[in-house]
């Protein structure tokens, strides 16, 4: 065996641990698998499977056998938790669809391993889209170190199965497409999980701002009261000096206007 195949095991290694990681989110941590995604990609790459067995692609057989069995090892734990998303809507039943037809079409015609791997691959990108939707609205359902191991295990997967058996799309289908639909899904589910938390924290600074802008409100308010009646008291004791003087010289003109009636 030529030593670069021992990349495709690392790759198949990596990939594993990845899906065992999202297995145990199934099972502890609340993630809920999107199962129209798990199903087709159960079917396409178990399709991708044979593919390479009837081409003599060894390596990438055992490399999509890994996947297939990752993909039933996530579909028995969503099944055990009752955790999974059931397939409804159009997207989700057309993704169903195309896994099927697939499957008819490797089982039919063995002998088109080219338009085999092409329809797996098509089915294999159709059933990442229900999940890359369910990423979108739902990222902290998503347990996205799955994605991203299984995309660095994919390009391992590219390179070795390549270096074993040729550049060829029967034989690097499973890796390739894996590899291009976890990059996308890891991009998706960290791009906005990072975008909620931005999202609750500013939430949370305007919540702190408001609460501080009413207390200044209500300091403003209680200050305004206070000078309102320093100033009240201030202008009382200003008319009480300035009335004083005055009120003692009316009592003495009043006084003198009274002894000089009494005089006259």
């Amino acid at each position: 065996m030529h030593t670069i195949t021992y990349i495709a095991w690392l790759g198949a290694a990596v990939s594993l641990y990845g899906t065992s990681r999202y297995i145990i989110g199934v099972l502890k941590d609340g993630t809920r698998p999107r199962l129209a995604s798990w199903i087709a990609w159960f079917i396409a790459n178990t399709a991708m499977m044979f593919v390479a067995l009837t081409n003599g692609a060894h390596a990438a057989a055992i490399f999509d056998g890994l996947s297939a069995a990752g993909n039933a090892g996530v579909l028995i734990a969503g099944a055990v938790k009752r955790a999974g998303h059931k397939p409804s809507g159009a997207m989700d039943w057309t993704c169903l669809a195309v896994a099927a037809t697939c499957s008819l079409v490797n089982a039919s015609f063995p002998q088109l391993a080219m338009i085999g791997a092409l329809i797996a691959m098509f089915a294999n990108l159709v059933a990442t889209w229900p999940t890359m939707i369910h990423a979108w609205q739902e990222p902290f359902a998503e347990t996205w170190q799955l994605f991203a191991a299984n995309a660095g295990a994919s390009l391992l997967g590219v390179i070795g199965v390549s270096a074993s058996g040729g550049f060829r799309i029967t034989t690097i289908a499973g890796p390739l497409v894996a590899m291009i639909g976890n990059i996308a899904l890891t991009t998706i589910a960290v791009g906005r999980r990072y975008r909620r938390e931005i999202t609750a924290e500013i939430a949370t600074l305007q919540a702190e701002v408001a609460e501080e802008v009413t207390e200044l409100e209500g300091g403003a308010a209680e200050l305004g009261e206070i000078l309102g009646e320093e100033l009240t008291a201030a202008a009382a004791t200003v008319v009480a000096a300035t009335a004083g003087p005055s009120a003692k010289r009316l009592a003495r003109q009043r006084n003198a206007l009274i002894g000089s009636r009494a005089g006259a």
